[in-house]
């Protein structure tokens, strides 16, 4: 039987998350300064974050990877919140979200959305065709 240690005791090391995000030190550093985010030390002085601090480093993470940027980032207010194992997602939101008055687009909407995407899945496949062309015209061995 496995013994499942209280997600609330887990430590993360500094060098173990630099390495979980692919960031340097000093992109580690900004981001814990970004969140107000200081380490805590063991018994042996080496700095450690908990589980509730890695998981808002976690949901920065994500939002970074979506915008590229920190800016606009509410800690108080992450609607994605990944745990720090890393496998599974958990929305928290305080936000209510409203739904839209008519959810259901028109036939005109759905038309004109759907030769919008037809016409730009064409020209990724005419790239890609044109692409290939010039590969292999380049390399015809």
């Amino acid at each position: 039987m496995t013994d499942h240690t209280d997600r609330t005791n887990q430590r993360r090391r500094p060098d173990e998350l630099q390495a979980k995000y692919n960031i340097k030190k000093p992109a580690y550093y900004d981001r814990l300064r970004f969140l107000g985010i200081k380490h805590q030390k063991d018994s042996s002085r080496r700095s450690y974050l908990n589980t509730e601090q890695v998981e808002l480093l976690d949901a920065l993470d994500i939002y970074i990877k979506k915008t590229g940027k920190m800016s606009g980032f509410d800690p108080n207010n992450s609607t994605a919140i990944v745990k720090s194992d890393g496998n599974d997602l958990e929305t928290k939101t305080s936000e209510k979200i409203e739904p839209k008055s008519n959810p259901i687009p028109d036939s005109n909407q759905l038309v004109e959305f759907d030769r919008a995407a037809q016409s730009r899945a064409a020209e990724i496949l005419l790239a890609a065709g044109e692409a290939l062309t010039a590969d292999y015209l380049a390399n015809p061995e």
